[in-house]
């Protein structure tokens, strides 16, 4: 195509020579030779992007060194939770990616262990922590590490506030704490430091954020850290199939609980999700448990959903809705919500990961093995 032109100019060059034979040879000449340099640059320029010295494809805006883990990727979920990107992470815990999703919050997952990460599309962060003691040793630096060390200023805050009354809780005291944080929050969110999108986000969040139920969220977060990994609760709740089914019934077998509701919509998203794995690990020793906490009076509705949708594995309903000393117990307040018990009835994850994310197939594949 280039030759093409080259070939048409110098015509058309020749054709104006002859029609106007005033202007010389030579000035045509010099017409035809700065054409021909500024062909070859646009060529030039083709080839740089095509072969990727310019391309955005090989930059990323986030990279780093997990230490201490099994994992063999890192996963970064978008806010909404419908698509993941995965990075692998090799030999020395390193990774990178590029997230070209403008300024927005993500879901950083490494095995297990979780933290929201800010990214915008000019961001250059670098990532660290040890996976033994993830939350505490995670570090940013680089272009957008201020925005983060915010953000997991949140986290810690309300970590803290989990390990000072996980041995004794006094509610009037904690509500009065988590009112003093969440407007120490507020006052960050106008600090000329950070980016003007990030305070813009995240005073919206925070402003949206209605302490009683933060404080709620905190408390059944106490109740589940009370649990470690020691022996999981156990139910008795009415089977799908008839009779009733108690968690014991599943001795010997990992046990992965689905904790969801016929009116939940990010719970029938999973649906999908779950069915793929149900048939992905149907020969091996796990057995796939969904525990409705719908209405007592919705029992016939959520019959004609497990009938309709042809739901696999057990399908149970819980006894006393929210209420029920099972969901109680993990200090459950919102759904879907997955759990991973071992054969021995041990707790392996309270808050397990969700099906839609491809780091659960991987903490399977491990455990299965």
């Amino acid at each position: 195509m280039l030759k093409g032109r080259l070939i048409l100019h110098y015509r058309l060059n020749l054709i104006s020579y002859l029609n106007n034979p005033s202007i010389s040879l030579k000035t045509h000449a010099l017409r035809g030779f700065l054409y021909y340099h500024f062909m070859m640059k646009i060529l030039l320029f083709a080839l740089l992007i095509g072969t990727g010295t310019l391309a955005q494809e090989n930059l990323f805006n986030f990279k780093g060194t997990i230490t201490n883990t099994t994992a063999d990727s890192v996963i970064v979920t978008s806010k909404s939770g419908k698509w993941h990107r995965a990075m692998a992470i090799d030999a020395k815990g390193y990774f990178a990616g590029k997230i070209q999703q403008g300024a927005n919050t993500f879901t950083l997952s490494v095995g297990d262990k979780k933290t929201k990460i800010w990214l915008e599309n000019e961001s250059d962060l670098t990532i660290t922590a040890d996976a033994k003691n993830f939350i505490q040793t995670l570090r940013f630096e680089g272009v957008g590490a201020k925005e983060n060390d915010f953000m997991l200023k949140m986290e810690r805050d309300k970590s803290r506030l989990i390990d000072k009354y996980k041995l004794e809780l006094n509610a009037e005291s904690l509500e009065k704490e988590v009112s003093v944080m969440v407007d120490s929050w507020t006052g960050v969110t106008k600090s000329k430091e950070l980016s003007e999108m990030f305070n813009r986000i995240m005073a919206f969040k925070i402003g949206y954020i209605d302490k009683e139920s933060l404080t709620a969220e905190i408390s059944n977060q106490i109740a589940k850290s009370r649990l470690g990994n020691g022996a999981s609760p156990g139910f008795s709740f009415i089977n799908y199939k008839g009779g009733v089914t108690t968690l014991k019934d599943f001795k010997g077998k990992y046990v992965y609980i689905d904790v969801w509701a016929t009116w939940c919509g990010p719970c029938r998203q999973e649906i999908p999700f779950l069915q793929k794995i149900e048939q992905t690990y149907k020969d091996k020793n796990i057995a796939f448990i969904s525990i409705s906490i719908d209405k007592a009076k919705d029992i016939d509705k959520w019959r004609a959903m497990v009938n309709e949708q042809t739901l696999g594995g057990v399908q149970l309903f819980a006894d006393k809705d929210w209420k029920s000393d099972f969901i109680e117990a993990y200090g459950i307040n919102s759904i879907p919500h997955f759990i991973l018990i071992d054969p021995k009835g041990n707790i392996v994850d309270a808050d397990a990961t969700r099906p839609s994310d491809p780091a659960l197939q991987g903490q399977l594949n491990k455990l299965l093995k």
